[in-house]
């Protein structure tokens, strides 16, 4: 039995526009709509979109969207007035939906938390064949970052010069941060100021007294003993250097 006054719309719903094809025997028209309101004549078909949000009382609720999330939330449920089965892909964000009457439909998505979100740093042992120990925080020297995994597919993108990431995720997930111990090809001469103002040299920085760089004094040289450029600098009583060459630096750290 054919009955050919049946409508079979399909939807594909992805950002703000939303694209549908509205069969009718041999004619095909092009429908285009923002989420919510797709027409044909009077409406054939909408469909809500509902974003997890708190109340003025903190408590859960939801307010409308103007597109289905691409990342911060995931899909709850989704519900329609005929009870139409409408199917959600989570991989490409979009829903489909094949009609042969008017419909109403709603779907809801629930705010991934940072709290869903769980974050390994994964730092290598030196001298090690990629053997990696868990970290607790980013390192921001004697490391450089290698690469990332997360079992839910979740996007990390890491910037070297602040050595902070960020998450993009639209479902709980769990990932690891891997870095590479950098060798170090620098030697360091570490040298003290005395109470009498003179300078021993010394293996460790002392740790019952405070210091200063003296960056006048401290300098760097290469294996043929030319200075050569490099930024010394002094931190939270780590001694930090970056230079492009092999070198051999004298640290002078001055008492406070």
């Amino acid at each position: 039995i054919f009955i050919s006054s049946i409508f079979v719309l399909i939807l594909f719903i992805h950002l703000a526009v939303s694209y549908g094809f509205y069969y009718n025997d041999s004619s095909i028209s092009l429908l285009r709509s923002t989420v919510g309101d797709l027409r044909k004549n009077d409406s054939d078909y909408s469909l809500v979109v509902y974003l997890e949000d708190k109340d003025e009382h903190g408590e859960k609720t939801y307010r409308i969207g103007n597109k289905i999330p691409l990342i911060g939330y995931s899909y709850k449920k989704h519900s329609c007035k005929r009870n139409t089965e409408l199917e959600y892909n989570d991989e490409e964000k979009t829903t489909s939906i094949i009609l042969d009457k008017k419909e109403e439909c709603e779907i809801f998505f629930d705010k991934v938390m940072e709290a869903d979100i769980i974050v390994n740093i994964m730092l290598e042992e030196a001298h090690s064949n990629n053997t990696y120990i868990k970290g607790s925080k980013v390192p921001s020297y004697g490391y450089m970052y290698d690469k990332y995994t997360c079992k839910n597919d979740s996007i990390i993108t890491y910037n070297n010069e602040l050595h902070k990431y960020s998450i993009s995720a639209s479902k709980k997930d769990e990932c690891n941060i891997y870095f590479k111990k950098v060798e170090s090809d620098i030697i360091v001469n570490i040298f003290v100021e005395t109470d009498n103002q003179e300078y021993n040299s010394v293996k460790y920085i002392p740790t019952n007294t405070k210091y200063n760089l003296n960056s006048s004094k401290s300098n760097c040289r290469n294996e043929l003993s030319e200075s050569i450029l490099a930024d010394i600098l002094y931190e939270d009583g780590y001694i930090i250097i970056n230079t492009t060459e092999v070198a051999i630096c004298d640290v002078y750290l001055d008492r406070e």
